[in-house]
């Protein structure tokens, strides 16, 4: 029922190719002007500072543990 022809779907799949690129292209730019891989990164340093912070606490203050069980 459909007619399609190999040049049909040589120039769909090349159209799709377009469109992931320009899509991949445009979320690099975006990530870069609003910084969001350096955040990541800040959080991740966050994250391990506190957890060395919590482990130094738990070693030092062993009686009161009420907010060392949540890891």
């Amino acid at each position: 029922m459909n007619n399609f022809s190999s040049d049909d779907i040589f120039l769909y799949l090349m159209g799709l190719g377009a469109i992931v690129l320009i899509f991949l292209a445009l979320r690099s730019i975006v990530l870069w002007y609003y910084k969001i891989d350096k955040i990541v990164q800040n959080q991740t340093n966050i994250e391990i500072v506190l957890k060395d912070i919590l482990n130094e606490l738990q070693k030092s203050n062993k009686k009161d543990s009420r907010y060392f069980d949540t890891e």
